[in-house]
């Protein structure tokens, strides 16, 4: 077989091809470093029935393997849209936006796994501030992050349509396991972590889009909100906390019949049963419009997110331990040491000075410095050690 050099290889490309682009009306590259560039890249094909313009055959060809790299493979697009809103004081308030239309924001397995990696991030956060209260750490602000999240949607007429049984039908019963026991977990990280959480709903919540109303710690409702539990009518029960979470908003009968039965409930009966804490009336709400989708949508969540700096204007820290208290289960105990974990913070001492100086307050979240006395001791280690000895004279 005959070698035929590279040299004559970019001879013959040069003479061959751009003799057909000037033959063809085009124009030829620029420069001879660039008919150089281009014909050393392309020595080695074939270019017969290519398209030779400048822009396009400096753009080498995809080959087979490139277009089934994991690198340039498409990526799948994000179902929760995210933002923040700067909160009062300090921190923000972060707005999680279900955005999953094709399936009615539907849990499918990417959808939780994504609200779960959000819920995560926040309880992470919320715990470390809890522990430097706990541990009277100055060096951790209360209130930084996250300090109300709200549950909402960016899909007309729906919040969540529960499971995606489309997906469910083609899993194993060990990955409707798995998914189970991932979505319970998410939903009891919503209704434990110490900052409270709002459910803006304004069009369909039923199954597992209800237990996600349920598992937080406020729920705004529209009129035109649509409510159910219709997990008997596929053969089931609901799985995910709806079964007693219901009952504590809820009188028993009501809920054992809502189960029952499946049916509907509208926001406005919600509300006058306490399945809701806050309902918005629409002057728009027998319209069916896009446009007027959209508008109510905004209102709930313009509603929410009141609802939100409301919470906010108090001290951060007093909103941290008020919220742990209630999770864990208020008592006159839990109440003594929580009232012991705020005097530790400046916020306490600016609460008090904006009273009276007839201001409102600004807080910080910062907690107080230890003072030492003479020895050089902070006031938890004498506290410690007066504790010690009066254990040894026992």
């Amino acid at each position: 077989m005959k070698v035929t050099p590279f040299s004559s290889k970019l001879t013959l490309f040069s003479s061959q091809y751009f003799w057909r682009l000037k033959t063809n009306g085009l124009p030829l590259f620029p420069s001879y470093s660039s008919r150089l560039l281009v014909c050393r890249r392309y020595a080695h094909q074939d270019l017969r029935g290519t398209d030779l313009r400048p822009g396009i055959l400096a753009k080498p060809p995809l080959k087979d393997t490139d277009a089934k790299s994991p690198s340039l493979a498409p990526s799948k697009s994000s179902l929760i849209n995210v933002r923040d809103i700067p909160a009062p004081h300090c921190g923000h308030i972060r707005v999680i936006s279900l955005n999953s239309p094709h399936n009615r924001n539907a849990f499918s397995t990417q959808l939780l796994e994504e609200l779960e990696r959000q819920v995560s991030n926040i309880n992470k956060q919320a715990l470390l501030e809890a522990k430097a209260l706990d541990e009277g750490n100055p060096d951790t602000a209360i209130g930084s992050g996250t300090r109300v999240v709200i549950f909402a949607s960016d899909v007309e007429h729906v919040f969540c349509a529960g499971a995606d049984l489309k997906e469910r039908a083609t899993m194993s019963p060990e990955q409707v396991n798995a998914f189970l026991t991932q979505l319970r977990a998410t939903f009891d990280m919503i209704s434990n972590m110490p900052v409270p959480s709002i459910s803006a709903v304004c069009g369909a919540a039923l199954g597992g889009g209800l237990e996600l109303a349920l598992a937080t710690t406020f729920r705004v409702f529209a009129p035109t909100a649509s409510l159910g539990l219709p997990e008997t009518r596929l053969g089931i029960i609901p799985g995910a906390g709806g079964t007693y979470r219901i009952q504590q908003l809820v009188s028993k009968p009501r809920a054992l019949h809502m189960l029952l039965t499946g049916r509907r409930m509208s926001g406005e009966e919600a509300f006058h049963t306490n399945l809701c804490d806050r309902l918005v009336a629409s002057p728009l709400q027998d319209e069916k419009s896009g446009d007027m989708a959209i508008h109510r949508r905004k209102e709930i969540l313009h509603s929410a997110v009141k609802m939100a700096k409301d919470i906010c204007e108090g001290a951060p820290a007093s909103t941290l331990v008020l919220t742990r208290m209630f999770n864990e289960g208020a008592s006159a105990k839990t109440e003594a040491e929580a009232y012991e974990r705020v005097l530790r913070t400046e916020d306490r001492d600016e609460g008090l000075k904006a009273f009276r100086e007839k201001r409102k307050p600004v807080f910080t979240g910062r907690l107080k410095k230890a003072r030492k006395d003479l020895s050089g001791e902070t006031e938890k280690q004498t506290t410690a050690k007066s504790k010690d000895g009066s254990k040894m004279q026992d």
